[in-house]
């Protein structure tokens, strides 16, 4: 027996030139992920063209619940094969942000997506760019 539960936790996206913007607040589970991914496939067709990055604004409590880790994971890792090169998070609003940023490592880092924490998207955005330059040169 297999169990639907409600969406948990709020996601939204939109591209920025090469960048996808995903602005939440979380937790989230895998209902939600899932509810998201089918939502950008649009956006997603139009940045595989080309080396791109994602910026995720995250408020409150950013924590992805097991199942939704796991696939998180593994919409990371597969986007990964479709030139997505890195990701930069700008955590709001928690009242556990070292918590969360050891969370969030976990999940990229078990993606091989490189990662860094901002506190305001102009420098998450300049580093997207440079990450995206680096891996045009490669």
């Amino acid at each position: 027996m297999s169990w639907k539960f409600k969406q948990h936790g709020e996601l939204s996206a939109e591209k920025e030139d090469n960048i996808l913007v995903v602005e939440g607040t979380g937790p989230w589970n895998i209902e939600m992920l899932d509810n998201s991914s089918e939502t950008a496939q649009q956006i997603l067709a139009e940045l595989f063209q080309d080396y791109w990055g994602v910026l995720t604004i995250l408020h409150g409590e950013a924590v992805y619940l097991p199942d939704a880790a796991k696939r998180l994971i593994e919409i990371v890792t597969q986007q990964k094969s479709h030139k997505r090169v890195a990701t930069a998070i700008i955590i709001t609003d928690s009242t556990m942000p070292t918590f969360t940023r050891g969370h969030l490592s976990d999940i990229y880092d078990k993606a091989g997506e490189p990662i860094a924490f901002f506190d305001n998207k102009i420098n998450a955005v300049e580093w997207i760019q440079q990450q995206i330059q680096h891996a045009r040169e490669k």
